[in-house]
């Protein structure tokens, strides 16, 4: 690593904790001897981005002028706060099926009637409805964890996540603008975040690598841990 990477953060998605993340951290931690390497709590009280990435310095802290931060879908709006915010100390910025812009209403809709069925039907309801979207078919024995997680982030927790994601502001300009090196991912058969979303942020970053996971959904951190942590690393190594 040409840059000096002191410490990696990696930020769960929506209705994640930090188990999400937990392979791939064990893996770069193992294979990267002195690296700090933290994995951000869920993200559940938060009203908008800017609170949301504070609290990740809180809990986890930044090093400065050494700091990769990471973040799946939900927590990769986070990320993305925290490149913009953080600039001094951010070395490096992951974005794992997540993107920049904001939603379009369409899919603002979609977000509130899932927190409607999230109250009147529990999380398990919105984990199931969205199962096919999650995981790629050969995965589907991963549900009950998710599941899990979604029982621990709770009702409440994805309610705040879901206004959080509705508000937050279009972060394109931004990924254009910034010489800081991004990498992204993506599975091949993800269908709630499709690859060529991020195949144009790839497109219009200036210093970008963008690996594509065979046979995974959005989940692909927890469907082919060790082929992300990999792909990771020699990102990492190209720094």
């Amino acid at each position: 690593m040409r840059r000096a990477v002191k410490k990696v953060v990696f930020i769960p998605g929506a209705l994640n904790t930090a188990k999400a993340w937990a392979p791939v951290a064990d893996t770069v931690r193992a294979a990267r001897e002195g690296l700090d390497v933290s994995v951000a709590p869920a993200v559940v009280h938060a009203e908008c981005v800017r609170e949301a990435a504070q609290y990740i310095e809180d809990e986890v802290g930044f090093v400065r002028g050494g700091t990769v931060v990471v973040g799946h879908s939900f927590g990769g709006y986070i990320a993305l706060e925290v490149a913009k915010r953080y600039g001094q100390d951010v070395v490096g910025l992951g974005l794992l099926s997540s993107q920049a812009r904001e939603d379009h209403e369409k899919v603002s809709a979609t977000r509130r009637k899932l927190v409607d069925i999230a109250r009147t039907s529990g999380i398990e309801k919105v984990v199931e409805l969205q199962r096919n979207l999650l995981l790629h078919s050969s995965n589907q024995h991963l549900l009950p964890e998710l599941q899990q997680m979604a029982e621990d982030v709770g009702v409440e927790g994805f309610v705040k996540q879901q206004a959080l994601s509705i508000a937050r502001p279009d972060s394109s300009p931004f990924l254009k603008a910034t010489a800081t090196p991004i990498w992204l991912c993506s599975g091949d058969d993800d269908s709630l975040l499709p690859i060529l979303v991020q195949k144009g942020i790839h497109q219009e970053a200036q210093r970008c690598t963008l690996d594509i996971v065979p046979n995974v959904g959005h989940m692909a951190h927890i469907e082919a841990p060790d082929a992300v942590a990999n792909l990771f690393l020699d990102w990492l190594d190209s720094l």
